[in-house]
């Protein structure tokens, strides 16, 4: 699923605001260089809800769509599309 760049630089702004250690890229692998832990995924997790506007389908999210900012605009787009429809 292509993302517009729009949506991934506000989520690499959620997560800068949110995290410690900034963004590298839009692909930067958010786990493995260590942005996001156990913590800061809560955190960021909690900070997207707030942002925009509805909860995460935590049951639903594997680790590969927080894995970096353009995995999780994606993961944004699906939810708040699930959210339009079933509203």
């Amino acid at each position: 699923m292509t993302v517009p760049a729009d949506l991934r630089d506000e989520i690499i702004a959620v997560i800068n605001n949110t995290c410690p250690f900034p963004v590298e890229s839009p692909d930067c692998d958010l786990i493995d260089t260590g942005v996001l832990d156990s913590t800061t995924l809560i955190e960021v997790v909690l900070a997207l809800e707030e942002r925009f506007g509805h909860a995460l389908p935590i049951e639903e999210i594997d680790i590969e769509d927080l894995r970096t900012a353009g995995a999780i605009a994606a993961l944004i787009r699906r939810s708040s599309e699930s959210a339009r429809h079933a509203a």
